[in-house]
């Protein structure tokens, strides 16, 4: 009798290890597919290639949401626009997921001039609701104003000034030169700016001039238009 209950026991414990094992897979498997529902094709990302060429990638916001759906259809269409002004421009973009906000950048690249120039929209999505934040909501969202944001700005454009001072040009091109260049006027730092939220924190992207006669576009990549606010 004793060997019987022991067995019994055992094979309780057994199925209760294996019942206990499919509830952490399931729910594993069911917390890493929350965003499913959302989605417009739970198969692809949240953010993906609707075209993509060479140099190009013009994304798509894989999420249902007839505000999303606006969105989509204003990205092909700006996207159709500056890539039939000339077939050399071109298109990326890059995206996090903060929480529930989907922060996502698209860079134009206008290679119509002599030295090509650029710019970004950025979109910040709530996941879950759908809901587009503005400019002031992503202010409210980390309890910041932009008198508080300019200091930060100014300060990345004086290191970028330093750092380039002795190796691309000096005394010729004081300060006041180097934002000239960078078609920063009147010390308007925040002129064409908008937020971005990377790994929690709130960033600027200040899309700016990086060509002049001194060729310091060799020093500046794409990641100096993103400027870290918060830490």
């Amino acid at each position: 009798m004793g060997k019987k209950r022991d067995s019994k026991k055992i094979v309780i414990v057994i199925v209760i290890s294996v019942l206990a094992i499919c509830f952490i897979i399931y729910n594993y498997f069911n917390q890493n597919s929350g965003l499913d529902k959302y989605k417009i094709n739970r198969h692809k990302s949240v953010v993906y290639d609707v075209y993509s060429k060479e140099n190009t990638h013009v994304p798509t916001i894989n999420l249902k949401n007839n505000n999303i759906s606006i969105i989509n259809d204003q990205i092909i269409d700006k996207a159709n626009s500056f890539l039939m002004i000339n077939s050399s421009n071109t298109i990326s973009y890059e995206f996090d997921i903060s929480g529930e906000i989907l922060s996502l950048a698209i860079l134009y690249i206008d290679n119509s001039d002599t030295d090509p120039s650029f710019d970004y929209d950025v979109y910040n999505i709530n996941l879950y609701k759908s809901k587009v934040y503005t400019r002031e909501e992503m202010l409210k969202l980390y309890e910041v104003d932009e008198n508080e944001i300019t200091p930060i700005v100014e300060s990345k454009f004086m290191e970028f000034y330093q750092n380039l001072l002795g190796k691309y040009f000096d005394e010729e091109c004081n300060y006041d030169c180097f934002l000239y260049m960078r078609g920063i006027k009147n010390n308007n730092y925040m002129d064409n700016t908008d937020y971005y939220i990377k790994e929690g924190n709130l960033y600027v992207v200040k899309p700016f001039n990086i060509y002049s006669a001194f060729s310091e576009e060799k020093y500046f990549k794409t990641k100096d238009f993103f400027i870290q606010v918060t830490q």
